[in-house]
C-alpha cells in the first residue's frame, strides 16, 4: 500500500507551492495533498493538519511533510503520521517555547521583511522574495510572491511539550544557501531526526529543487512501505 503524502506549507504561502511536486508525485502514482492553513491562529493551523491527516489515514499510511513554520503544526498535530518530513523547518524539542527561540532561528534580514496588517497580522514586504527564492528561477519567483497570503497565526508563546517528531520516524532537510533561516539553526534540530538529507538550495526547495524534494519524499515513502504490516 503506497502512503498518500500530506504537504504542509510555511508562512505567508499556501498549497500551491508544492504544485511542481505534486506534479512529479502524481507521475510516479503517488497520490498527494496540499494543505491550506487557515492561518487564523496556531490552533486553527494545528486543527487543519490534523483533518488531513485523519482523512488521509483512511486510506492507509500516511506521509506529512511540513515546510518552515509548518514544522511547528506538524509537531503538535502529526501524531497520527506514519512518518514525518521536515523541510527547512522549526523542530521544536520537548518542553521548548518555540517563540524564545525566533530570534537565532529567522535571519534578521527576514525579520525585517515582516510588516503588520491593519487587522492585526503580518505580511510580508516585496523585499523578501529576494530572500524566500534567491535560487529560484526569476519568473516563477514573481508567480510565488503573487500566493502570498497574510497571517494571523503566531509562534507559540508556550511549551511544546509532546512534539510528534519524538513517537514518529523523521527525516529533516537542511536548505544550505537559505537566507531566510538559520543554516547552522538548521543542522542543529536536524541532528534530532532519525535521518537527514542536504539539498544545495534557498528556503522555498519546492520552487527552487522541485526534483531533489520530491526524490526525497519518495525515499520517506519507500521506508514507511517497508514497515512490517505495511
Amino acid at each position: 500500500m503506497t502512503p498518500t503524502v500530506v504537504l504542509v506549507h510555511g508562512a505567508y504561502h499556501d498549497g500551491s507551492c508544492w504544485s511542481l511536486v505534486q506534479d512529479r508525485l502524481a507521475r510516479a502514482a503517488i497520490v498527494s495533498y496540499a494543505v491550506n492553513l487557515p492561518f487564523d491562529s496556531f490552533a486553527g493551523d494545528c486543527a487543519a493538519v490534523r483533518a488531513a491527516v485523519t482523512t488521509a489515514k483512511a486510506k492507509g499510511p500516511v506521509l506529512l511533510v511540513g515546510h518552515s513554520y509548518s514544522g511547528l503544526v506538524v509537531s503538535v498535530a502529526g501524531h497520527a503520521a506514519d512518518g514525518l518530513l521536515y523541510v527547512a523547518a522549526r523542530m521544536p524539542a520537548a518542553g521548548e517555547i518555540p517563540a524564545d527561540h525566533t530570534e537565532g532561528w529567522t535571519l534578521s534580514g527576514f525579520r525585517a521583511a515582516v510588516t503588520a496588517t491593519p487587522d492585526g497580522g503580518t505580511m510580508l514586504s516585496s523585499s523578501a522574495a529576494e530572500l524566500l527564492y534567491n535560487t529560484t528561477d526569476p519568473t516563477l519567483r514573481h508567480w510565488a510572491q503573487q500566493a502570498w497570503r497574510p497571517m494571523r497565526s503566531e509562534v507559540p508563546d508556550h511549551p511544546i511539550s509532546d512534539p510528534a517528531w519524538t513517537r514518529v520516524r523523521t527525516r529533516y532537510v537542511v536548505c544550505a544557501q537559505d537566507r531566510v533561516v538559520n543554516v547552522a539553526a538548521q543542522r542543529a534540530v536536524a541532528a534530532r531526526a532519525d535521518d537527514a538529507s542536504r539539498i544545495d538550495c534557498d528556503h522555498s526547495p519546492f520552487f527552487s529543487a522541485p526534483a531533489e524534494i520530491t526524490a526525497i519524499v519518495q525515499r520517506e515513502i519507500s521506508a514507511i512501505s517497508a514497515k512490517p504490516g505495511f
